[in-house]
């Protein structure tokens, strides 16, 4: 959630170079390619992808910064509805809301904690870095609600000639993390026109800290330590600098030396991450929903007790995804209900799917938009 992600717009996915995408807020991926749910099948180049996309899912419900970045999307989400449901005029799509000043706090926090976003920004065409220049590393602070918050900065030269200073933050970091597992799978996925983000911490690593480059599982673990924390950008260059003077330490000794000696800051309140643990995470996380272009879906079973039966909480995230997505941002194929493939696929779609898919016949997405009675505003589109 940065300048150029913080609108709507952008709040909902973190793309994996466009062959799949995972929507941090509610807890799906999708995948371009076909998929049915049984991951023997796949082929190597898919399997990485869709290892790649849970690596998100993991970094979204198993760390701090996850957890919290989810709840400023539900914030926002929840001031969207309320926005609607109050409208006694025109609602115009995609919708552009002036949100409350305490929820402007808490995505400032995450702004800068997130960083420069480059899959979102559509003036540079350029990502392969030029490694023969070397990444110049700032330590800098920036006042965020009367709060210094550390940032950190770096100087990078691309092969088209061209320089950029970017912020470090949560969006390369989860990017780089997730890149480094996937080649784990699939060694052809070297997102080599991709540097910037998925190379980023490995071409860092190779210029600043040499002793532990060549160790991806220290690279992976390092990555994954910075996401307990709204710094993750101060909290990885240090944990590369220590594991570089401390060459010998595994991966696992590198984690237990985070997991005993540091803390978790929640609401002011020191918590050990093995509290934070015991507390805030389940034992089991389990797939989280799928799906794809054409499609096919595989939701996840609400308990192993009764695997036939969906998850209630995340057919409510699926409802809600679409409903939100439908009132703040272009569907790349216009105004179609972001369900529609679906829909389509068990002959159950409707002509209201194409530019008021809460009339019609009962849906999902008629009873998303019963819950903040748009039926009863005039909405108009502008494209």
């Amino acid at each position: 959630m940065c300048e150029l992600t913080i609108s709507q717009k952008h709040i909902i996915t973190e793309r994996n170079n466009s062959k799949g995408e995972y929507q941090p807020a509610f807890m799906q991926i999708r995948i371009h390619n076909s998929f049915d749910g049984n991951i023997d099948e796949l082929d190597v180049p898919t399997l990485g992808t869709l290892v790649h996309e849970y690596i998100h899912f993991l970094q979204n419900v198993s760390t701090p910064w996850g957890l919290y970045d989810s709840m400023v999307r539900y914030n926002i989400m929840a001031e969207t509805y309320a926005f609607v449901e109050n409208a006694t005029s025109t609602i115009t799509l995609p919708l552009n809301i002036d949100y409350s000043q305490g929820l402007k706090n808490k995505m400032d926090i995450v702004e800068c904690g997130t960083g420069y976003c480059p899959l979102s920004d559509t003036r540079r065409n350029n990502f392969k870095i030029d490694v023969s220049e070397r990444i110049c590393i700032h330590r800098n602070y920036k006042k965020v609600n009367n709060r210094n918050l550390p940032i950190i900065t770096l100087d990078i030269s691309f092969t088209d000639g061209s320089k950029q200073t970017i912020v470090l933050g949560a969006n390369i970091i989860k990017e780089s993390m997730a890149a480094l597992y996937q080649m784990l799978i699939d060694e052809t996925a070297t997102h080599e026109e991709f540097d910037l983000p998925y190379n980023l911490i490995k071409i860092i690593a190779e210029q600043h800290f040499s002793a532990i480059a060549s160790d991806n599982i220290k690279l992976i673990t390092i990555c994954y330590i910075s996401l307990f924390s709204l710094s993750p950008a101060e909290v990885l260059i240090d944990n590369l600098a220590y594991a570089n003077e401390n060459p010998d330490l595994s991966a696992i000794e590198l984690f237990e030396r985070f997991v005993n000696e540091d803390k978790i800051y929640i609401k002011g309140k020191a918590m050990s991450v093995c509290d934070f643990f015991d507390t805030l995470i389940i034992d089991f996380l389990g797939m989280p929903y799928s799906y794809t272009d054409s499609g096919d879906f595989n939701p996840p079973p609400s308990s192993s007790i009764d695997s036939e039966k969906l998850s209630d909480d995340m057919l409510a995230l699926i409802g809600h995804n679409a409903l939100f997505s439908y009132l703040t941002r272009l569907h790349k194929y216009g105004y179609v209900c972001p369900l529609h493939s679906f829909c389509e696929k068990e002959k159950y779609d409707k002509d209201e799917c194409y530019d008021e898919p809460w009339n019609g016949k009962m849906c999902p997405m008629t009873i998303m938009g019963d819950v903040i009675h748009i039926k009863e505003k005039e909405v108009k589109i502008q494209f």
